[in-house]
């Protein structure tokens, strides 16, 4: 394997954020295919996604907004 993780999990793909935003689940599509067809998507460390701890949602957010 390499020093590169990639996160991924299908719930992914249910992650809506609106017309127009780019973050959307056709885009990770394209990047997958694009990881896939390259080879590179094998050599890339798998990483399990995991629930966020309040302290480390709080890292990025104002508690408030939590």
């Amino acid at each position: 394997m390499t020093d590169t993780g990639f996160l991924y999990d299908p719930v992914c793909l249910a992650h809506r954020t609106g017309r127009g935003h780019e973050e959307r689940p056709e885009r990770l599509r394209a990047i997958l295919r694009r990881l896939q067809a390259s080879g590179l998507l094998e050599r890339l460390d798998a990483i399990a996604p995991a629930p966020a701890t309040r302290p480390q949602i709080e890292l990025v957010h104002e508690p408030a907004y939590i």
